[in-house]
């Protein structure tokens, strides 16, 4: 490494500083793109520095601005007068001006990159340092360089009402207008048209609620009914007691009989017989716990490239990590971590289910209902989603009427609390506590089930 020179290119630098001297609209040219990392040296940094804020207050830029601003700073001897006026004499065209301020930007990525490198590689022969911590800070430095690559298209009005009218289209054709990941509840999916791609939502709710029941059985219908794949990232249950919620759930079978009491002959063949679909659905569960923002990423890359993963599910958000040494307190670095989610549904384009626990402000109330203000370590998780949903079962306080009359057991409720493309409502379900399933209120008794087999009734003699 001794004998490699530093990425640079200051002829070019002096081109498009001179450039930026000698045309007044060039600056128009490469705004999107010109930063004072671009360039090498210290004078041309400067110069840079300057150019940028003289345009930030609209201010004129040419030999005579730039050159009285260097001195009022007092850095003549960094810039001189005479320096900036060579370089405005040597550009007497800008056509090629962000051809070459591209140049400049590949050589300003590499030194980021050496200079990265470099840091990691100390890290990395220090045995005092954690290697994980390690891998983390460089993932995060790395995607910082690469947040500086403009690739995306910026598109006219022209080509995003084509695109608009498909999508009008599909949605005419959609069967049940359900154009995202369907949830597998006739009135959910009525007011959501599915899970949408790119989106962020938080479902949230107190413990006890069924935070995590709604959420596999809403990985179980999009999976098994719809053959959408999707991981579940469960941070505080192991993936073995998932399975024996799936299972409980798709079975009908009490969840202590997977967990603790066990299965009889009869009860364990016709469990295998009822989990046929499940088993055969392309549902993925990873439970490492503390898993880091930048961890998830990684494995939901993976996922997404080999699997086609179409959603995502976190359980819970509380429970991540921002990754490496975070400087703040845990409400921001949940708030970090809720930006950064929201940033890989829209790379990935799917959508990502988010658990979140509510802090007891909603239990002094006399209804118990939850409300946005009770989201736990909340910071910019309620600005960053695009829905958020509360569960709400009013049985769980002893609450056995609603203002009605109506009896509340066995009844839960999903109340749309944030809905940034639709409106807000409640939809009523139903809830079997004994093996974690939501279900639509129409559907009175678990033997209606029409997923399940005629032979349950026999089954449930044996029970």
């Amino acid at each position: 490494m001794e004998n490699k020179q530093i990425p640079q290119a200051i002829d070019l630098e002096r081109v498009v500083l001179g450039g930026l001297l000698y045309d007044s609209n060039a600056y128009a040219k490469i705004a999107e793109i010109f930063t004072v990392d671009l360039f090498y040296t210290e004078q041309h940094q400067l110069i840079a520095e300057t150019i940028i804020e003289l345009h930030n207050f609209s201010n004129p830029v040419d030999l005579l601005t730039v050159s009285s601003s260097i001195i009022k700073k007092g850095k003549t001897k960094v810039a001189p007068p005479y320096y900036i006026s060579e370089l405005c004499s040597q550009s007497a065209s800008t056509s090629n001006i962000e051809y070459h301020t591209r140049i400049l930007m590949q050589m300003s990525l590499k030194r980021s990159l050496i200079d990265i490198s470099n840091e990691c590689n100390t890290s990395a022969f220090d045995l005092t340092e954690d290697i994980f911590e390690t891998i983390d800070l460089f993932e995060k430095k790395v995607n910082v360089i690469t947040s500086r690559i403009i690739s995306e298209k910026i598109n006219n009005v022209g080509e995003l009402y084509i695109d608009s009218v498909k999508q009008t289209q599909a949605i005419k054709t959609a069967k049940n207008g359900i154009i995202g990941v369907p949830s597998g509840f006739t009135d959910l999916d009525k007011k959501t048209s599915g899970w949408q791609k790119t989106d962020l939502i938080i479902l949230a709710a107190r413990p006890g609620m069924g935070k995590t029941a709604f959420a596999l059985n809403v990985a179980r219908n999009a999976a098994v009914d719809y053959n959408k794949a999707g991981v579940i990232f469960s941070l505080e249950m192991g993936k073995l007691q998932l399975m024996a919620r799936l299972k409980a759930s798709e079975t009908g079978l009490h969840l202590e009989k997977f967990l603790r009491t066990g299965l009889t002959e009869f009860e364990e063949s016709q469990s295998h017989t009822q989990c046929h679909k499940l088993v055969n659905s392309p549902i993925y569960i990873d439970d490492e716990g503390g898993l880091s923002v930048f961890k998830l990423r990684n494995k939901a890359r993976k996922l997404k490239r080999e699997k086609g993963i179409e959603w995502i599910i976190i359980d819970y958000i509380q429970l991540m990590t921002e990754g490496g040494k975070f400087k703040g307190n845990r409400e921001a670095e949940v708030s970090s971590i809720s930006r950064q989610l929201k940033s890989l549904a829209k790379e990935l384009d799917i959508p990502i289910i988010c658990l979140s626990q509510l802090s007891r402000e909603c239990e002094k109330r006399p209804d118990k209902i939850p409300q946005l203000s009770d989201l736990r370590d909340s910071g910019a998780i309620e600005q960053d989603t695009d829905m958020v949903m509360f569960i709400y079962r009013p049985e769980y306080y002893g609450l056995m009427e609603d203002l009605e009359g109506q009896s509340t057991q066995g009844k839960a409720m999903v109340i749309i609390a944030k809905h940034r493309n639709g409106g807000l409502c409640k939809v009523q379900l139903s809830f079997l506590g004994h093996n974690t399933k939501f279900y639509d209120e129409n559907l009175q008794e678990r033997n209606d089930f029409k997923s399940l087999p005629n032979g349950l009734a026999e089954w449930e003699q044996n029970m």
